[in-house]
């Protein structure tokens, strides 16, 4: 499964979680003896998929510095989208949107990896940490939670399956609906390294998703 693969499987799966928290919080589904919203549980795939592929850019790209310039970008471009859709208000900085976080943890872990060159490793977590701190006091979407998955996808990503474990972990530990992110562990397993389909329209045809699908489902919402 290549990285335009696990991105599909993530955008799908945040549409239909929007979806869910906007339109059908009504459909809902028994399961382990509780009732959960379907779309909601469905929805919980995406972001191990969107966080475990930040990481993987984060280690391979050739300059982190402008992926993080576009993913600030499109944080600051989605805000409004995002306020629109969840919070009713034009802007509202209570509640941040995901790609802050994305963000946040691209920058941590690459501090990681640059002071880990330097001998000092300790110097980098530290600097994580704060982002982490950071990404909690902002109200960033997922918030800490996040950043620290965004970490062990870091530790795992030169061991496969031991990252698709922790991820069924990590989230089960989380409990309630969040507990059904496990899941994506299975598509993380399935990644074979390889970009797949990839040029600049397909690049920010991903990144514009985000923005230009709150719009749609808020325009839908306060119009129908």
């Amino acid at each position: 499964m290549t990285s335009f693969q696990l991105k599909l499987i993530a955008i799908i799966t945040m549409l239909l979680d929007h979806m869910g928290y906007l339109f059908f919080q009504n459909v809902t589904i028994e399961l382990f003896g509780q009732e959960y919203e379907i779309f909601r549980v469905i929805g919980r795939i995406a972001f191990p998929i969107f966080a475990f592929l930040i990481v993987q850019g984060a280690v391979y790209t050739s300059n982190w510095k402008n992926y993080a310039i576009r993913l600030g970008a499109f944080a600051i471009i989605s805000e409004i989208p995002f306020d629109l859709a969840f919070q009713g208000k034009l802007l509202d900085v209570s509640y941040q949107n995901v790609f802050f976080t994305l963000l946040l943890g691209l920058v941590g872990i690459r501090q990681i990896m640059e002071w880990e060159v330097k001998g000092k490793k300790g110097i980098g977590i530290v600097i994580f940490i704060t982002l982490s701190v950071l990404a909690e006091l902002l109200r960033c979407d997922y918030g800490i939670f996040g950043m620290l998955f965004m970490l062990i996808c870091y530790m795992g990503y030169k061991q496969k399956t031991m990252l698709a474990v922790w991820t069924v972990v990590y989230n089960a530990f989380a409990g309630g609906t969040q507990g059904f992110a496990g899941v994506a562990g299975l598509f993380i397993w399935l990644y074979n390294g390889k970009q797949g389909l990839k040029n600049k329209w397909i690049q920010y045809g991903f990144y514009a998703f985000y923005p230009v699908h709150l719009l749609v489902l808020a325009a839908i919402y306060y119009f129908m």
